[in-house]
């Protein structure tokens, strides 16, 4: 399991609101092609979502079961079949000063060995840092 803190200049709030826009995903994650929500919670946020990567050998898809807690403002996700790929993580958000905040991403990934091996080295560089960064810098535009 991996995790980052970053610092943000947005409010929790605002961050929190953001990642909860499952949606909007493939404008901040390089290798996500496309978001299907399946399924929402009673708030009308994405509860079970299906992704699909493209990278350029190939497609993959896989489901993750969302979970709010808008008090702590933290949002978590896991995989809804294991077979290939278990992915697990949790983001939450702390309010600094200033207007600004600190987002802690932390993620689990583990790839089947079946699963092919470009998927599994596209997978592999989806790292908490990496992924972290992409969503301050599509804040802060």
């Amino acid at each position: 399991m991996s995790d980052v803190g970053v610092d943000i200049a947005a409010s929790a709030d605002q961050c929190f609101a953001l990642l909860c826009e499952v949606e909007r995903l493939p404008e901040w994650v390089a290798g996500v092609a496309d978001v299907m929500v399946l399924e929402r919670d009673d708030a009308g946020r994405a509860r079970r979502v299906r992704f699909t990567g493209m990278p350029s050998r190939g497609s993959l898809s896989y489901e993750l079961v969302y979970e709010y807690d808008q008090a702590a403002r933290i949002v978590r996700w896991h995989t809804v079949e294991v077979a290939l790929r278990d992915l697990r993580g949790k983001a939450r958000f702390d309010e600094l000063d200033g207007g600004r905040c600190t987002m802690t991403y932390t993620v689990r990934s583990e790839t089947a060995e079946q699963l092919p091996s470009w998927a599994r080295a596209v997978l592999d560089e989806e790292s908490a840092e990496k992924v972290a960064y992409a969503f301050r810098r599509w804040v802060e535009k």
